[in-house]
């Protein structure tokens, strides 16, 4: 099997799918990447108004650096969520199902990052905390999205 990685005219970036290499488009780069933003600022946010349920940072990672960790893999699950769903065979239509989807990869994702505390620092004090905090992601990423993907279809 053969790959041609061609540089595409709009600027997108190359990313990998089940069927090789698509290009990401710069209104979906743009979106990912605010996304991205979004979650580090209300991770971050999370653990100053709530520190005793949220902790960001330990001894070995400072909080900056445990902020942007978190976020960054919070999004590549996110990222991941529809190539995953379509190499599965699962197909996943409209608004409602989809964020339904996201929630549910924003919650068990920030369960399994806490629990990876030691390595990545980030944590919650239970689960609850971390349905509470994926839920507010969610919406938040909801919000975005539409405002992204909505600016584009204005054009």
């Amino acid at each position: 099997m053969q790959v041609t990685v061609n540089t595409p005219p709009d600027g997108g970036l190359p990313t990998f799918s089940s069927k090789g290499v698509r290009i990401m488009k710069n209104k979906e780069l743009e979106l990912w990447l605010s996304i991205g933003v979004i979650n580090a600022v209300v991770l971050y946010t999370s653990s100053l108004i709530l520190p005793s349920a949220v902790v960001i940072g330990n001894e070995f990672i400072e909080k900056w650096m445990a902020t942007i960790l978190t976020a960054f893999l919070l999004t590549v699950l996110l990222v991941l969520t529809k190539p995953v769903l379509k190499t599965v065979g699962l197909k996943v239509k409209g608004d409602l199902p989809i964020n339904i989807t996201y929630g549910v990869v924003n919650i068990v994702g920030l369960w399994v990052l806490a629990r990876l505390a030691k390595y990545i620092g980030f944590g919650v004090s239970s689960f609850w905390v971390a349905i509470i905090l994926g839920a507010l992601l969610t919406i938040i990423q909801f919000l975005i999205w539409k405002t992204v993907v909505g600016k584009a279809g204005r054009k």
